[in-house]
């Protein structure tokens, strides 16, 4: 489906990104008003691609914008637990780097603003954590 066709669809909707789909506003898409007002076709097919990322958005309950930034963890570690095999800042890291590529999100964490060199994967990961009484380990 195209933009045109999305806007067709969902001609008295506004959607807008919410908890990682979209809500209905009960008026027209702004991405729907852009692309009818929209003179070149080159702007056109601009907003149909968007339009149509919003619809995949929308109906797999995934980020309209696959530059999502920095990975931020917050996690509630108990004072009891042990972890072996290997470090936590490495497996939170392996699993932000298989999310952004298993996700399709696009990886934009530079290694320094200096040289804005590319991670490729968004790592390392921001982790915050609070040291609290028992043996679990609990995202936040």
């Amino acid at each position: 489906m195209v933009g045109a066709d999305l806007c067709e669809t969902h001609p008295l909707v506004d959607r807008k990104p919410h908890r990682g789909g979209l809500q209905d506003h009960g008026r027209q898409s702004p991405l729907c008003r852009g692309r009818d007002a929209e003179q070149s076709p080159t702007g056109r097919e601009v907003f149909d691609r968007l339009l149509a990322n919003a619809e995949v958005a929308a109906r797999e309950q995934i980020a309209f914008c696959q530059d999502t930034g920095y990975a931020v963890c917050f996690l509630e570690i108990g004072q009891d637990v042990h972890f072996t095999g290997g470090s936590l800042a490495a497996a939170i890291d392996q699993g932000v780097a298989e999310g952004y590529r298993d996700g399709y999100l696009r990886a934009s964490l530079v290694r320094s603003p200096v040289d804005r060199t590319n991670t490729g994967d968004n790592t390392p990961a921001m982790v915050h954590y609070d040291i609290v009484p028992g043996s679990q380990v609990q995202p936040r």
